[in-house]
């Protein structure tokens, strides 16, 4: 709060958080932004909004500790459909819902609660991937949470990560086996397979095809289009349901650990625009 030191310990909220627009412009469409043409909107729903969401939010309460909450725009998009698909199912008021990245995030985090959070960091790769690290530990659960972030979206080098815990902070007679991940990629994510859906369908603005961007349904789709565009998205809900389930159920951990005795090193691959979930222990909610 600046030369207001009175107010140091205040906690502080930050509101209106989250993406409104990428770096890339539509030339096709029209000139005005200096001439470079029409900026295109995106709010980020796939592995590298989640992971610039991860960097922000760890970097934002290590500067500021009395951080206390976010305000953030919506985790979930919704079009009008069943949850099986049909049309018939999508008169009235009934509609579906879509996962964005930072609900996938937020869905994680949700487990890191009511605990002690250490944030760990590692250097950043000679391409300029950026890294952040997060180990939460709370009675019968142990989660270390890692990003990996690129500025260049092309970029999707990946990275072999090795991480060492503290030994005390962790449940005794650990294995590799005990271990389970889940991760949020920009290749692998939900609106990933949308937008592959929209160009099968002929749906995808044409701003949008000149790159590999992701965006909201109705933000990489023309409003003229809207219903087809609905249809599109209800005959293959089904399959996005069961993708936004299978994101968030924990698999086999895919990578290696080691126990010294004082330390437990784990090692593991990050891609640049994901978000990895290791749990060490688990506890269901």
């Amino acid at each position: 709060i600046g030369k207001h030191t009175q107010y140091a310990d205040l906690p502080k909220y930050i509101f209106q958080f989250g993406h409104l627009t990428s770096e890339q412009t539509d030339v096709v469409a029209n000139t005005d932004h200096q001439g470079l043409g029409k900026i295109l909107s995106t709010n980020e729903p796939g592995g590298r909004g989640a992971a610039w969401t991860f960097h922000t939010l760890v970097g934002m309460k290590e500067e500021v500790p009395t951080i206390d909450g976010i305000w953030h725009w919506g985790v979930l998009e919704s079009f009008k459909g069943g949850l099986d698909g049909t049309p018939e199912k999508s008169s009235g008021d009934v509609s579906s819902s879509l996962m964005r990245s930072n609900g996938w995030l937020y869905s994680i985090l949700d487990y890191c609660q009511g605990g002690e959070a250490y944030a760990l960091n590692a250097p950043a790769s000679e391409d300029g991937t950026v890294y952040k690290l997060l180990l939460t530990v709370r009675e019968g659960a142990a989660y270390l949470v890692a990003s990996a972030f690129n500025a260049d979206r092309a970029n999707f080098t990946p990275r072999r990560m090795r991480v060492q815990l503290p030994r005390e902070l962790l449940p005794e007679n650990l294995s590799v086996d005990d271990l389970g991940e889940v991760r949020i990629t920009e290749e692998d994510s939900l609106y990933r397979e949308i937008r592959k859906d929209f160009e099968r369908a002929g749906l995808l603005r044409p701003g949008y095809a000149q790159y590999t961007l992701l965006g909201g349904i109705y933000q990489m789709t023309d409003a003229k289009d809207r219903p087809a565009v609905n249809q599109c998205l209800r005959e293959n809900f089904p399959k996005y349901r069961r993708m936004m389930i299978d994101s968030l159920t924990l698999k086999p951990f895919k990578g290696s650990l080691t126990d010294s005795g004082e330390t437990v090193t784990l090692e593991f691959e990050m891609i640049p625009g994901s978000v990895k979930a290791i749990a060490l222990e688990h506890r269901q909610l």
